[in-house]
């Protein structure tokens, strides 16, 4: 199973009867139909909630449409189309990449949301691995650490190094030049 199947049976194992996961589908061609005559109609409905969500024309000031929403259904045709000529059988993991390179200007909305559908966290995990770390570093005695100082140590901790290949010579010769220093 690839990732993004695997992405979108966790979706719904997670959060059944939510209207944008079922219309997110859409944009994975895996999904989509395999003769032309279906295709054609295929997504509309779920466009619509996509376009209902992120392409409100007359929401409050505070919330600006982020995709154009008659631009969308515009490229909606064509991204299906280019996407039966020329990727058909591409799986979705290689397809994103020459997508954004390729496409953005031709397809920007769709893309945008697509951006938006893969930056979606489907787990805590990382979140509460960040927490986790952040109360092992700033405990009762070392209250006092400033942010800058707080968010190095994080990024330390967080990332897992192996001790055997760090350089500490040159890490060394950073802190050295950082300011003057007695050297003996």
């Amino acid at each position: 199973m690839d990732f993004a199947a695997a992405v979108i049976c966790e979706i719904n194992d997670r959060f059944p009867h939510r209207p944008i996961l079922s219309a997110m589908k859409i944009m994975n061609p895996i999904e989509w139909p395999k003769n032309k005559e279906s295709l054609n109609d295929y997504g509309e409905k779920e466009l619509e909630e996509l376009i209902g969500i992120y392409g409100v024309a007359n929401a409050p000031n505070y919330l600006m449409p982020i995709i154009d929403a008659d631009a969308i259904r515009d490229e909606w045709d064509n991204f299906k189309a280019i996407i039966l000529a020329n990727y058909e059988n591409l799986p979705i993991d290689d397809l994103l990449p020459l997508l954004f390179q390729y496409h953005t200007d031709i397809y920007p909305n769709i893309l945008i949301l697509i951006s938006i559908f893969y930056s979606i966290p489907f787990s805590s995990v990382d979140c509460e691995k960040g927490f986790s770390r952040q109360n092992l570093i700033k405990t009762d005695i070392r209250n006092q650490l400033n942010n800058d100082s707080l968010h190095m140590l994080m990024m330390v901790g967080l990332h897992n190094v192996n001790v055997m290949e760090f350089d500490f010579n040159n890490a060394l010769k950073i802190w050295y030049q950082s300011c003057k220093r007695r050297i003996k």
